[in-house]
């Protein structure tokens, strides 16, 4: 509820012979001129969003976002990456909960770096602690080595 679309120029589709995704799914249709993504969202909403040729320059609808800035080098992010990088994860961290999952993951996740990663990007480790209070515990590790730059 009260979910934007990420999409600037997101419209509802009246009958255009759209067929209804299932929940939670995604459909994604190319033509030679644009690409159409369409997905269902809260409230049986359908909307298309479109990417026209790079001439048009988007920005993000959703409130604190600041994606638009990682491409930008002159973003203190991009300028200073290895200073600012925890705070960046953090920061996006915060981004994808209120945005993707609704605030349904843990306020404050533990995200580490590892040196040693070199195919991924990262992962998700959780697990469960032992003993008769047993917790369960989750936290994320990135590559140092492939999340090298503020947009990458």
């Amino acid at each position: 509820e009260g979910i934007k679309a990420p999409c600037e120029d997101a419209q509802p589709l009246k009958g255009e012979g759209v067929k209804t995704p299932r929940p939670n799914s995604v459909s994604v249709q190319e033509t030679p001129s644009r690409v159409v993504a369409s997905a269902r969202i809260p409230r049986n909403e359908l909307v298309s969003c479109s990417q026209s040729a790079k001439i048009e320059k988007r920005v993000c609808s959703v409130p604190g976002c600041f994606m638009q800035d990682l491409s930008n080098p002159a973003s203190h992010y991009v300028k200073y990456f290895k200073k600012y990088k925890e705070e960046l994860a953090q920061k996006l961290y915060c981004l994808y909960n209120s945005t993707i999952f609704e605030q349904k993951l843990p306020e404050k996740m533990m995200i580490t770096w590892n040196k040693k990663m070199r195919k991924t990007a990262g992962y998700c480790v959780t697990g469960q602690t032992e003993g008769p209070e047993a917790k369960r515990y989750a936290r994320i590790e990135l590559s140092e080595k492939v999340c090298d730059s503020a947009g990458r």
